[in-house]
C-alpha cells in the first residue's frame, strides 16, 4: 500500500503537468480553456484531501494498534528463582501464553548461598548457565533430573545479547533480564514440561504477537 500511494501521485503529477502545459501554451481552444482549469481544480483537491486523508488515518491506525497491542502483550516482572524454586506464578504465566509474546521485567536468580540451593546447583549443573543460557532450568517442583520429572524453561538469547551476572553478596547470583520473547513448549512426557523462551528484537516484538 505504501508503494501505490507514491505511483499514484506520480501519475496524478504527470496528469496535471500534461493539461497545465496545453493551457499555458494556448493548444487549446480559449473556449475551451476553463474546462482543463475547472479538472485540474478538482482533480487536484480531490487527490490532496485523499493523499491527507489516508496519511492521517494511516497515522492514527498504526498509532491505535500500536497502543493495543503493547497493553494486551502480558508482562511478567517477579523474580524467577531457579535454585530455590518458588516459581508457581511464573510455570502458570508461561502456560497460559504459550505461542504469544510476552514481556520480561526481572531477574533469573542461580543463588547458592543455602545448602540446598548448592545442591540444586550441582544436581542440574546450573553453573553451565554461565557459559551456555539455553540450558534447561527447573522451574517448578517437584523435579527428579533422573526421571525427567518438572517443568523447565529454556532461554534463547538474540546472538548480540550479554546476560551478565550480578553478586549482591556471598553465593548471590542474578542475571538481570529484560525484553521481548515468544514463548513455545515442546512435546514430551505428561510428567515433564518444557518452555522456550526466544527472545525478539524490540523492532519486530509488537508485530509479532
Amino acid at each position: 500500500m505504501e508503494g501505490v500511494v507514491p505511483l499514484c501521485m506520480v501519475g496524478v503529477a504527470a496528469v496535471l503537468g500534461v493539461l497545465f502545459g496545453l493551457l499555458v501554451t494556448g493548444t487549446l481552444p480559449k473556449a475551451r480553456r476553463w474546462k482543463p482549469c475547472f479538472y485540474i481544480t478538482c482533480v487536484g483537491g480531490v487527490c490532496v484531501i485523499a493523499v491527507i486523508a489516508y496519511l492521517i488515518g494511516k497515522g492514527m491506525t498504526c498509532g491505535t494498534v500500536f497502543e493495543r497491542d503493547e497493553n494486551d502483550i502480558p508482562k511478567f516482572d517477579k523474580s524467577i528463582q531457579i535454585t530455590h524454586p518458588k516459581n508457581n506464578k511464573f510455570a502458570t504465566f508461561l502456560k497460559r501464553n504459550v505461542g504469544r509474546v510476552v514481556h520480561l521485567s526481572t531477574y533469573i536468580d542461580l543463588s547458592v548461598a543455602t545448602k540446598k540451593q548448592q545442591n540444586t546447583a550441582r544436581t542440574f549443573n546450573i553453573d553451565a548457565f554461565s557459559t551456555n543460557h539455553s540450558v534447561p532450568l527447573p522451574i517448578k517442583p517437584p523435579y527428579v533430573r533422573d526421571h525427567g520429572i518438572g517443568t523447565y524453561v529454556e532461554f534463547h538469547l538474540r546472538d548480540d545479547r550479554e546476560l551478565r551476572p550480578s553478586f549482591a553478596g556471598t553465593g548471590t547470583v542474578i542475571y538481570p533480564l529484560v525484553g521481548w520473547f515468544k514463548v513455545t513448549q515442546t512435546a514430551g512426557p505428561p510428567s515433564k514440561t518444557t518452555y522456550h523462551l526466544t527472545e525478539l528484537p524490540v523492532s519486530i516484538s509488537i508485530e509479532s504477537e
